[in-house]
This record gives C-alpha cells, structure tokens and sequence, in this order.
C-alpha cells in the first residue's frame, strides 16, 4: 500500500517534468501544486501510519532481544 501511494506521487512528478510547458502555458501551476500536494499527503499520512504501528513493536522486539542475549552471553 505504501508503494503505491509513493509510486502516485512519483508519477506525479514525472507528469509535471513532462509536460511543464504545457501546464505553464494554460496556467495550470496552482492546480498541478494541489494535486502534487495532495499526493504527497496520502504518502506522508500513510508512512507516519506505519512508523505509529511498527515503531512500538520494533522496540518490544528489540527489548526482548536485548534481554535474551544478556543472559546468553554469560
């Protein structure tokens, strides 16, 4: 899921790079910025998502490890 909402936002910016001149001509800047703001929003919401869910998992993984080992090394 989080690859394909920062896949979209890719594709925006290579949509934005191709066809800059066009977008220019028709004055198209403010809209182009919303959707490309937008995009980038989803991605960002979604990573900080993931980070909010793993994070604390990582951290009981390792705690758990560290534990482990500290007793095994001896």
């Amino acid at each position: 899921m989080q690859e394909k909402k920062e896949a979209d936002f890719r594709y925006g910016l290579v949509r934005v790079r191709e066809n800059a001149e066009s977008i220019a001509f028709y004055g198209g800047e403010e809209n182009e910025l919303q959707l490309l703001l937008d995009r980038f929003r989803r991605a960002f919401e979604n990573l900080s998502v993931s980070i909010t869910v793993l994070l604390p998992s990582t951290l009981v993984c390792y705690s758990f490890i560290a534990f482990f080992f500290q007793f095994r090394i001896h």
